[in-house]
């Protein structure tokens, strides 16, 4: 699906989520670069075994959210997000997003205004 033109609020709902965002050895490198640490610590502090343990995923915060968003909302490493995070909702998504998505109610009402 190629992204309409329909534009991400950037309100954070997606980000406020439990689960695994999935990041890759390319991706961990630059996020730890940008927060000025090394792999090795970025690894330790930031990043967990999903459940298979064959990939690594950024940890939630103590709320359930991930952990790199800020009290306002905010993505602290927005311009190095990992993939996953940059395609939701266009490449990815699951059944509940359209719940607290904006771009997804207006995906869903597209669709079925084209239906």
């Amino acid at each position: 699906m190629s992204e309409p033109d329909i534009v991400c609020t950037r309100c954070g709902a997606c980000c406020d989520r439990p689960g695994y965002v999935y990041v890759s050895a390319k991706e961990v490198e630059r996020i730890a670069g940008y927060l000025n640490l090394a792999v090795e610590d970025f690894t330790q502090r930031y990043t967990r075994l999903s459940d298979n343990r064959r990939r690594l995923s950024l940890i939630d915060s103590k709320t359930g959210g991930c952990a790199f968003l800020d009290d306002a909302r905010q993505c602290r490493i927005q311009a190095v997000k990992p993939r996953q995070c940059a395609d939701f909702p266009w490449r990815w998504r699951y059944d509940e997003y359209e719940e607290f998505c904006a771009i997804g109610r207006a995906l869903a009402q597209r669709a079925q205004a084209n239906a």
